[in-house]
């Protein structure tokens, strides 16, 4: 049963962000095999840019580092607002516990949310094409 042994955590509600950095609360991935990160990108300011990218740290409240791809392509407004969903794979196993997601927003504020999924086995292929990113 797939729902009865994951865990999803809500990094950011879905809320207009200002333009500005934010950082969620720490998740510890420690027991799980692999990681969904979901963004969800409703309308964007004008001029507006979005990046969303997962550091990680050894220890509880540690030295944050970037997990090396673990991040979005860069959203724009371009012309018209993104109203899309984003999503990467992380393997847990090959990265430090304590994660953290950073999300920044230039310029004007946007609309968005973002999730991780923990995931405790091997789900199948890790080079999954319907993925934006997978590390």
């Amino acid at each position: 049963d797939l729902a009865a042994c994951t865990r999803l955590v809500q990094a950011y509600d879905p809320d207009s962000l200002a333009a500005s950095t934010d950082t969620s609360a720490e998740i510890d991935v420690r027991g799980y095999y692999e990681a969904l990160l979901i963004v969800n990108i409703g309308d964007l300011g004008s001029s507006a840019t979005l990046d969303c990218k997962v550091q990680a740290a050894s220890t509880t409240g540690g030295s944050l580092s970037d997990i090396t791809g673990a991040a979005i392509t860069q959203q724009t407004q371009a012309g018209g607002d993104s109203n899309s969903v984003v999503v990467g794979r992380i393997l847990c196993n090959g990265t430090d516990p304590f994660w953290k997601v950073i999300t920044t927003v230039a310029t004007s504020a946007t609309e968005c949310g973002v999730s991780v999924l923990l995931i405790p086995y091997n789900t199948g292929d890790t080079d999954n094409t319907t993925m934006d990113f997978t590390v």
